[in-house]
């Protein structure tokens, strides 16, 4: 193999290693913004370490994910809402490099859940959540550099 050959094996290589330090990372950070928090119940709980407060899933459940545009509050979204997740992760495992990820909760009560509204305080999941990105790349950088490439 000639030089242009390594490198441009090399350049091949990292470029795969960009997009899945990308692709883990939005999935952690999916992760990190749905993780159970402190809910107000009723029943309370104290939560899994999260901010999302929890009652029935319908706000988690409303999670959706696309490359287009930025998926839109349906007002009429209460209850009984369809699991999102398992869209988020395959637009998540398509999306090639350059492109954008558009994450948003679609139920309608998304919004006051998070900023709050009136004399409620809202639970900023969603603030919380994107202020670890820094760290959710760090780290999957390190893992995928640790897959045992020289």
């Amino acid at each position: 193999m000639g030089f242009q050959d390594e490198v441009r094996a090399e350049v091949n290589q990292a470029l795969v290693d960009v997009r899945t330090v990308f692709r883990y990372s939005v999935q952690d950070l999916v992760e990190s913004v749905t993780l159970e928090g402190p809910s107000k119940g009723p029943p309370s709980v104290p939560g899994r370490g999260g901010w999302m407060p929890v009652q029935l899933g319908n706000l988690r459940r409303s999670l959706r994910a696309s490359t287009s545009q930025m998926p839109q509050i349906n007002p009429a979204l209460h209850q009984n809402v369809s699991d999102g997740l398992p869209e988020v992760a395959f637009v998540i495992a398509g999306t090639e490099l350059g492109e954008t990820i558009h994450l948003g909760f679609t139920a309608a009560y998304a919004l006051p859940v998070n900023y709050g509204h009136g004399s409620f305080a809202g639970y900023h999941f969603v603030e919380n959540a994107s202020a670890k990105w820094d760290a959710i790349v760090a780290e999957n950088d390190a893992k995928v550099r640790s897959f045992g490439r020289t």
